[in-house]
């Protein structure tokens, strides 16, 4: 019981720092669109916001496919300790729909500016 508490707290944390490592990254973004927006140069920013799109769809479909996660080792804890918790067929149903959403998202982004 004591066991099990210690791997969710650590789970928690880890999680704690995957939301602040993925906000440091919107940040990032948004002071990206703002100066590529003040530049005039908007374009080239959303060609690297599809290219990003068109990665974390490859990322995801990977991971849907052989089941082993990429990232940081922080996201790979996470996802592992998902998986175990989800259960196999749960976390592959939740696998598929994030693909499918990465991938319309991208096809319709990609089209919108193109």
């Amino acid at each position: 019981m004591e066991k099990t508490h210690l791997v969710i707290e650590n789970v928690r944390r880890l999680m704690k720092k995957q939301l602040i490592q993925n906000n440091v990254i919107m940040l990032l973004l948004f002071v990206l669109f703002y100066y590529f927006s003040a530049k005039g140069n908007l374009s080239f920013f959303i060609g690297i916001i599809c290219v990003l799109l068109w990665v974390q769809v490859a990322i995801t479909l990977y991971t849907l496919i052989t089941g082993k996660p990429i990232g940081t080792k922080t996201g790979k804890i996470v996802q592992e300790f998902d998986k175990r918790r989800f259960g196999a067929k749960r976390w592959q149903r939740k696998k598929v729909t994030e693909t499918v959403i990465f991938s319309a998202l991208s096809v319709l982004i990609t089209v919108f500016f193109s």
